[in-house]
């Protein structure tokens, strides 16, 4: 979940902070907007940067 907030963020404070609630109400629907969602999540938050095992 917080790599999926990171990703939407895009480093800006205030979308950080409006995609935080927004994940507090449906964590479902912010998994998806960051693409990830399905069982390839950890390619696509590679792929962003992030690096995940």
């Amino acid at each position: 979940m917080q790599i999926a907030v990171l990703m939407l963020a895009k480093g800006d404070v205030e979308l950080l902070r409006k995609t935080i609630k927004q994940a507090q109400v449906d964590w479902r629907d912010t998994l998806m907007a960051a693409g990830l969602g399905n069982a390839n999540w950890p390619s696509v938050a590679n792929a962003a940067g992030f690096a995940v095992s």
